[in-house]
């Protein structure tokens, strides 16, 4: 039996360009899509389950065995993705009425807020790895898209 339990799934796997998604449907007692990403090295993918109630990181062996939270620290994670050296992972996180976006080693550990904004969402990484793009929706519903630095020093605004 994996992680999963007795849930069923099905894993859809989607190819485009650069980027590599997997779409787990969790059938029965998960009926709402959960986005994971596959890492470089084909290997694993990093996901979110719910947890106590909170939306938590994990990475599980491509086959659905050996799952591991790495994120520990309080708040809701969501859209977790590899960095393309395979070595960081990028996220959203929501604690309180705080939105963020936050950089961790692999492992879970280190993790850091790299950026602050009223709705921040949707990071994916530059192809160098040192840069982290993502959505900002502001209170009157406009789409800007950032990018900032790993470091979270240089934020610049590139679509208005």
């Amino acid at each position: 039996m994996n992680f999963f339990g007795e849930i069923f799934f099905k894993i859809t796997i989607v190819k485009s360009n650069k980027m590599r998604i997997i779409f787990l449907f969790i059938l029965l007692i998960f009926p709402q899509s959960v986005i994971a990403d596959l890492s470089p090295d084909g290997n694993k993918i990093v996901h979110t389950l719910n947890v106590k109630g909170s939306s938590k990181i994990f990475i599980t062996l491509l086959d659905g065995s050996n799952s591991k939270q790495i994120s520990k620290e309080q708040g809701n994670y969501y859209n977790p993705i590899w960095s393309p050296s395979g070595n960081k992972i990028a996220f959203e996180k929501k604690e309180g009425n705080k939105h963020y976006i936050g950089v961790m080693d692999a492992n879970g550990l280190n993790e850091r807020m790299i950026a602050l904004e009223f709705n921040v969402e949707s990071p994916f990484w530059s192809k160098d790895g040192k840069k982290i793009y993502y959505n900002v929706l502001d209170k009157f519903n406009n789409i800007k898209l950032f990018r900032v630095d790993i470091s979270g020093y240089n934020l610049k605004l590139i679509i208005k």
